[in-house]
């Protein structure tokens, strides 16, 4: 792998852990000043913005997810949650 495209995936590995760290940041503001919503719908609506978030920028790369040599086995983990 080039240099030159290995400091492009640090930059990218970097800004999205920033992005991750803000996010949380920013949602756990969110549910500590929203105390009239039950927890609940507060955990569901935590949960859709997350995945929102998690499928819009990888949208160019759900045709990778699938090319996996073993991808049955990976799809079993993903939903078995480990």
């Amino acid at each position: 792998m080039p240099s030159e495209q290995r400091k492009d995936y640090n930059l990218l590995g970097v800004s999205y852990g920033v992005a991750s760290a803000l996010s949380f940041t920013i949602m756990a503001v969110l549910v500590q000043r929203v105390d009239s919503i039950p927890i609940t719908q507060t955990s569901f609506f935590r949960g859709m913005i997350a995945v929102i978030l998690l499928i819009w920028p990888s949208r160019h790369y759900i045709s990778d997810l699938l090319d996996f040599k073993n991808s049955k086995y990976v799809w079993f983990r993903s939903l078995a949650g480990a």
